[in-house]
This record gives structure tokens, C-alpha cells and sequence, in this order.
């Protein structure tokens, strides 16, 4: 179960902030995402006090454990995405669930000190574990046109797996028809990986 007793509160307080402060791939930040995790169990109908902190700093994690720890990553998205789906029940948990778009931004695309872009974590993670973050973004949707063009960068990679390709192709695809997401900014994703991809056949 849950933290209880008086001291709830500081206890929660305490954790969040050394969670906060703990490196991406320490042993203490593994244990804390499966201690978030339970805490936020019935979330959002029950939310403990740190709950908006907590899911705000999953993105950020995401970003800063690029490839160390693949299955910690794999834990975030699954976490996330189980977030994303529940928080229909509610606005305000919808609303922040959504703003979480533009701090997941950089896990498909960076945008380094010098202005360059370069790939984010996303293209280099196990085939199971980019499915898993496609997921989160279908249950985010309608997505915004910054993570969109983020995410098209990701997939024209030669390195991407051609299966996580067509996940996400046939991702976006649904969420036009099912209207969750505007079909010309979907159209405008398809036409540019497609673009890329009439690219590399001419250079081959």
C-alpha cells in the first residue's frame, strides 16, 4: 500500500525531492519510479499530494537516461502511457497529461547548444520499448505540431526498425480516423517520411 500515517506528507515531501535530485540511472531512481508507480495506482480519481511533480518529471527522465537503462525507460513510457489513458476520466488530469508534449519533445528530437538537431533517445531503444512510447503518444493525442515534426524526424533515421516505422505510420493513420487528431497536420507527417523515403531510394 500506499505511505500512511501523520507523517505522510513529509515523508511524500522528502521523497520528491530526492527523487528529484537522485542520477537517471541510480539504483535509488529505479526504486522510486516503482514507488511513483504505486502511488499513483488510482490516479487520477486518488492523487497523492506530489502527483503532478512526480508525472512532470518523467519527461526529463526519459532525456537524461538516454540508452543507459533501457528497461527503466521501457517502465517510464509504460507508466505514462497508463497515465495518458486514465486521465480522460477528468480535465484537469487531461490537461496535464497534455502539457507533458513539449517536455517529450527532445526524447525524439534534440535541439543541441549549437542549434543542430540530433536524433533523441527514442531511435536507439529496443523495438519494444519505441512501440511502448508510440503507445503513450496515441492515449496524448491530439499532439501537438513541435512533438509531430519531432517525431517525423525520429522516423526518417535509417536506423529506426522498419516495424516501429509502420507502428507509428498506422499510429497516426488511426488517430486521424478515429478524428482524435487533425487530419492535414497527420497527412503533413505521412508526406514528409514518405518524402524522405522516395530520398533515400533515389541514393541507392
Amino acid at each position: 500500500g500506499g505511505v500512511a500515517g501523520g507523517d505522510q506528507e513529509e515523508v511524500l515531501a522528502a521523497f520528491a525531492e530526492a527523487f528529484d535530485v537522485a542520477p537517471s540511472a541510480s539504483r535509488f531512481k529505479k526504486a522510486g519510479v516503482a514507488f511513483i508507480q504505486e502511488q499513483v495506482a488510482h490516479w487520477p480519481h486518488l492523487a497523492p499530494p506530489h502527483a503532478s511533480q512526480w508525472i512532470n518529471s518523467m519527461p526529463k527522465l526519459l532525456w537524461t537516461l538516454q540508452m543507459r537503462d533501457p528497461e527503466l525507460t521501457h517502465t517510464v513510457l509504460v507508466l505514462l502511457g497508463s497515465l495518458a489513458r486514465r486521465s480522460a476520466a477528468l480535465p484537469e488530469a487531461r490537461s496535464l497529461m497534455a502539457s507533458l508534449q513539449a517536455r517529450l519533445v527532445p526524447f525524439f528530437r534534440a535541439t543541441l547548444p549549437s542549434g543542430e538537431s540530433a536524433a533523441g533517445p527514442f531511435a536507439h531503444l529496443p523495438p519494444a520499448t519505441q512501440r511502448q512510447a508510440l503507445a503513450l503518444l496515441y492515449f496524448l493525442a491530439p499532439l501537438t505540431p513541435a512533438l509531430l515534426a519531432a517525431m517525423a524526424a525520429s522516423l526518417t533515421l535509417p536506423s529506426l526498425p522498419k516495424d516501429s516505422l509502420s507502428r507509428a505510420l498506422e499510429m497516426v493513420a488511426l488517430l486521424a480516423d478515429r478524428r482524435l487528431q487533425p487530419l492535414d497536420s497527420a497527412l503533413s507527417l505521412l508526406v514528409t517520411v514518405a518524402a524522405n523515403a522516395d530520398c533515400e531510394g533515389l541514393q541507392e
